[in-house]
């Protein structure tokens, strides 16, 4: 692949600049959106498992690996950045299959919210644990299930899962989604960084200005198409 990029750079004049700009353009909006806005508040887990400060450190992570992918493209490595984005994806690719399962098992808890005259306005996630306190366990071996226990102690989550069952579900959860948002944006930057790098055949950050892209006239260009102006001994 990287080869043939090489040799049909000429085949794609301007595009090159622009698909290393896309791409960091593109993973930055996503660690924004993720960190910064209520955009994804429904991928997220509930705030008591990752609050706004856990999905702003994201964001920054994010940011620093899309600067490092950006900064350190060169033609001498962007084969490597090839294989490394195809890396980066497998793993968030795996990373997303990651957070699906715990979702599914840790965050399938749903406790219904109504409003002042008792009519349903929604329903809130309950993030639970790995394993049930003793109290629950003797409850679900008797046929209860853990959320009818849940529901039963007025949805007080300590009730249900001691402590360190919660902070572990807590810190993987947090893990695989830094793992996802960070691999995620990185394949995306160190791609398009690369597929940059073949069509110009230039470091990354040396297409930057204007006058650095083919197609474009520079800002002290003349117009196409307008006459200069006669000079003067």
């Amino acid at each position: 692949m990287w080869t043939y990029l090489v040799e049909h750079a000429k085949d794609y004049g301007f595009l090159g600049p622009i698909v290393g700009i896309a791409g960091l353009f593109l993973g930055s909006v996503t660690a924004i959106l993720f960190g910064w806005t209520r955009t994804m508040d429904a991928f997220k887990p509930p705030p008591d498992v990752l609050d706004k400060a856990l999905a702003r450190v994201v964001t920054l992570v994010c940011a620093i690996g899309l600067f490092a992918a950006w900064f350190l493209a060169e033609p001498s490595n962007g084969r490597t950045y090839l294989w490394i984005a195809l890396w980066l994806a497998l793993l968030c690719v795996m990373a997303f299959l990651a957070y699906v399962s715990l979702r599914t098992y840790c965050g399938r808890f749903r406790k219904k919210l109504v409003d002042a005259n008792n009519n349903p306005v929604g329903e809130e996630i309950i993030w639970g644990g790995f394993w049930v306190t003793k109290r629950a366990k003797v409850s679900v071996d008797n046929g209860q299930t853990v959320e009818a226990f849940l529901k039963g102690n007025q949805y007080n989550r300590e009730e249900v899962w001691p402590p360190g069952s919660l902070t572990l579900s807590a810190f993987i959860a947090a893990f695989v989604l830094l793992t996802l948002l960070v691999s995620g944006t990185a394949a995306l930057s160190t791609a398009a960084a690369a597929t940059q790098v073949a069509l110009t055949n230039k470091p990354a950050r040396s297409v930057f200005s204007i006058s650095e892209v083919p197609g474009l006239p520079a800002k002290s260009d003349p117009s196409p198409g307008r006459a200069q102006p006669p000079s003067h001994p």
